[in-house]
Order: C-alpha cells, then sequence, then structure tokens
C-alpha cells in the first residue's frame, strides 16, 4: 500500500530487532550497515531502521523459527507432518534430480550424432560427381529380365614362350 507521495510503506527494524529477527549480533547489523550492505537504511530520532528487504539482500534471514520452535498441535504434541513432507520432498527432489541428469546425457548423445551427421553431409556433398554412364569399351550388364546372352570369345593367343614350349622347340 502507498502513502501520499507515492511511496510503498515497508517493514522496517531498529538494529536491535534486526538483530534479534536475525539471530545475529547488533555488531553484526552495525558492521553490514557500515559495508554499505543496506542502501536503503535511514536514520530516525529513535537510531537506525533497516527495511527487511535489506536484511535479506545483504544475506541475512529474519524470521527464521529458532532450533527450540517447533510447531505443535492441538493435543500439545510435535507436529511430524511437516518433518515427514520435507522427507518426501527431499525424495522427490532426487528423483527430479536423476531426470534432469539423465535428459542432459540423452541431449548430449543427440548433439554428438547430429554432429556426426552433419560431418558425413559434408563429406557427401564434397565427394567428386562420378558418371555411372558405360564405357564403349564395356558392355552393358544384363538385367535380370533379359535372356541370357551368349558370350563372344576370341581366340587366346599364346604367349611366345609358351607356344615354344607348346610346339617343343
Amino acid at each position: 500500500m502507498a502513502n501520499e507521495q507515492g511511496y510503498v510503506n515497508v517493514l522496517k527494524w531498529t538494529i536491535s530487532e534486526a538483530a534479534q529477527q536475525c539471530e545475529v549480533s547488533r555488531s553484526t547489523i552495525r558492521r553490514y550497515r557500515d559495508q554499505g550492505k543496506f542502501p536503503n537504511a535511514e536514520k530516525t530520532l529513535e537510531g537506525w531502521v533497516i527495511p527487511v528487504n535489506d536484511l535479506i539482500s545483504a544475506g541475512l534471514k529474519p524470521g527464521k523459527p529458532k532450533a527450540g520452535d517447533d510447531v505443535l498441535t492441538e493435543q500439545g504434541q510435535p507436529d511430524t507432518s511437516i518433518a515427514q513432507e520435507l522427507v518426501e520432498l527431499r525424495a522427490a527432489l532426487r528423483i527430479e534430480q536423476a531426470h534432469r541428469q539423465a535428459a542432459e546425457l540423452i541431449a548430449a548423445e543427440r548433439e554428438q550424432a547430429l554432429k556426426d551427421m552433419r560431418q558425413a553431409m559434408r563429406m557427401i556433398e564434397a565427394a567428386p560427381a562420378q558418371t555411372f554412364a558405360p564405357d564403349s569399351a564395356q558392355k552393358a550388364t544384363p538385367h535380370a529380365n533379359d535372356e541370357p546372352r551368349p558370350v563372344e570369345s576370341e581366340p587366346v593367343k599364346p604367349r611366345k614362350w609358351l607356344g615354344r614350349f607348346l610346339k617343343g622347340n
């Protein structure tokens, strides 16, 4: 909610209140103020007041429950449902982390496969073009539907030394 100047009313604490809520000493709050970690801190007649947003942005955790503050049921017993819910949420988190890790592995494998395919395509595109037209000296191979043709053969001329051997010279 904004006041007449248009500023939003922000919860502000004194140094003592901030120290108590954040479970740190007053000197820690003063040191943070001196280091400039609370840019919106103001000096008033009562002393310094620090907005809660500045405490949070400085890394402090105001209002966190103390160690002995257990949530009690109506019967005065500690409420264990919160602890059970925490255990369940942690288990669900571990499962989701495992799913994320598996998805990242699959994505990496697919990226590698794409990289390999791109390289193969570049190699295919870079290969010299080959023509498959039969030469005049070569005869075309018959198709399966064609009738077998007799092969014309020329008489084989013996080589000179073989001819001499066969003739008995």
